[in-house]
């Protein structure tokens, strides 16, 4: 199999790292493709690139969007034989954590209450927030926002959701509510 990549040198090591049997082309975004550049998958960046036509004539079957969506891609330039898929869900459990990480610095008043040198007054300092008992709002409930409600209940956080549809909430735990009463109620709000 041959992998093309319009994702850098970096990605196209690692996906030969991870698939040692398959033969990886790293192709530029703009210009003549180089002869070398064919093959049956296309790694592509999700608003395409200047030279995506002439990529994709080169035998791609298969178009995987680096990216949670495809609204921004050029989706004229792709046949119907071809297969499009994107990384939807991919990066839920990294920004999922980093959301958790940025609540608790709010709540822990980090840095500002990083010890640097013994203080002046003693050892006690102001007192810091905690997440226990504070209501999240979650603004949509696809991956992200599936992974930030595990982890925010985790934390014995309140956790109330909006979705674009009435379907139940996905994650036990969550109060699906308006979006008017996600306002009033939350704490901390996250748009996902």
């Amino acid at each position: 199999m041959r992998v093309l990549t319009q994702l850098g040198g970096s990605f196209a090591a690692r996906i030969a790292g991870a698939v040692p049997e398959a033969t990886v082309v790293v192709v530029p975004g703009d210009g003549e493709p180089p002869a070398e550049a064919w093959g049956e998958v296309l790694l592509a960046l999700p608003w395409g690139t200047p030279n995506l036509a002439q990529v994709l004539a080169r035998g791609v079957g298969w178009v995987h969007v680096l990216g949670t969506g495809v609204d921004r891609f050029p989706m004229h330039l792709v046949a119907d034989d071809v297969l499009l898929t994107c990384s939807r869900g991919g990066s839920a459990v990294p920004i999922a954590e980093w959301v958790l990480a940025v609540m608790l610095a709010f709540e822990k008043r980090l840095p500002e209450t990083w010890i640097r040198e013994p203080p002046a007054r003693g050892w006690h300092s102001a007192p810091l927030g905690g997440l226990a008992g504070k209501t999240l709002g979650l603004l949509g409930m696809g991956a992200i926002g599936q992974a930030v409600a595990r982890r925010a209940l985790a934390f014995d956080m309140r956790v109330v959701g909006c979705r674009r549809t009435a379907a139940p909430s996905p994650v036990a735990g969550v109060e699906l509510v308006t979006l008017d009463a996600l306002l009033r109620r939350a704490d901390h709000l996250v748009i996902a």
